[in-house]
């Protein structure tokens, strides 16, 4: 594949692409037809194939030469947004909107977008952080990390990795007092499953739960501050408490007590094109979380 010589053999390949006429083309970019002809020739010429099925009335682009087309559309907006904000005096912060529970949001997601990101200074982010699932068109959310798949045709869902979840302690709390009867627990009860039947299925825990003093709350912010601090076991999610077991201060009781409450997906719309920084960023949270939820 040749070096592309001419930008403007981009613009006219674009043009063509959204309007299928190259009549047309010419006339969205005020030039010459045999203008936007020559630089589609000398763009395929570059490539070493042809990007058209030129017909008498209509010119479509052909299957393999949409992800150049995606790219394309892409990097110039980009160009031109950028090219503006220039002649405005400086270039502007790319505004990024994203949802998640409040859990992830605060304990995952916003360590690793603030500590891990490339060029977070480029960014405005805008977290929405609500234990209810939010619409990301009503609520206009670039991408949304949810503990359930919602059928939509609209968006897309990809599958980050299984909630795993544990039984976990303090640190502080001596061993002895851990994976015992009559102890106090926490549960985690979601709004979108009822996590407590999922547990009750699990035959390991039948006995602890049975002589246990249960708590249960929607909040596993609220759950590990009760595993920290007032001396409470819990079943929490391992992704959410990754820090604080390298860190220390919390323990699992039991390797043997650990199964899986459901999946993670990050989901936005289906829309075709996005801006190049959303996408950018969208592909590293989703790498990152990944790492979270499988490891």
């Amino acid at each position: 594949m040749g070096r592309i010589r001419d930008l403007n053999s981009i613009r006219c390949f674009l043009a063509v692409a959204k309007s299928e006429n190259f009549s047309v083309a010419a006339k969205n970019l005020q030039q010459p037809k045999s203008f936007v002809s020559r630089k589609v020739q000398e763009l395929e010429a570059d490539l070493k194939m042809i990007l058209f099925r030129r017909g008498t009335r209509k010119t479509t682009l052909i299957e393999s030469a949409l992800p150049f087309y995606e790219a394309c559309a892409s990097a110039i907006t980009q160009i031109d947004e950028s090219a503006k904000s220039l002649a405005a005096g400086g270039l502007k912060k790319v505004n990024i909107k994203i949802g998640a529970t409040t859990d992830i949001g605060s304990l995952v997601l916003a360590p690793i977008i603030e500590k891990k990101l490339p060029h977070r200074d480029r960014l405005e982010i805008e977290y929405s952080l609500k234990d209810e699932v939010e619409d990301v068109f009503d609520f206009a959310i670039d991408f949304s990390i949810r503990m359930l798949n919602i059928k939509d045709d609209r968006l897309v869902a990809k599958e980050l990795g299984p909630i795993k979840v544990g039984l976990f302690a303090s640190s502080k709390l001596p061993k002895t007092k851990t994976a015992q009867s009559n102890s106090r627990l926490a549960l985690f009860k979601g709004n979108s499953f009822s996590a407590e039947e999922i547990y009750l299925r699990q035959p390991k825990l039948q006995q602890l739960l049975e002589h246990s003093d249960i708590t249960f709350t929607n909040s596993v912010g609220l759950i590990r501050e009760m595993v920290l601090n007032h001396g409470c076991q819990a079943f929490l999610p391992i992704a959410i408490i990754r820090e604080d077991l390298k860190a220390g201060r919390i323990v699992q009781v039991s390797k043997d007590i650990e199964f899986s409450i459901g999946k993670a997906y990050l989901v936005y719309s289906k829309e075709r094109f996005g801006h190049p920084e959303k996408m950018r960023v969208r592909s590293f949270i989703e790498s990152e979380l990944r790492k979270v939820f499988q490891s």
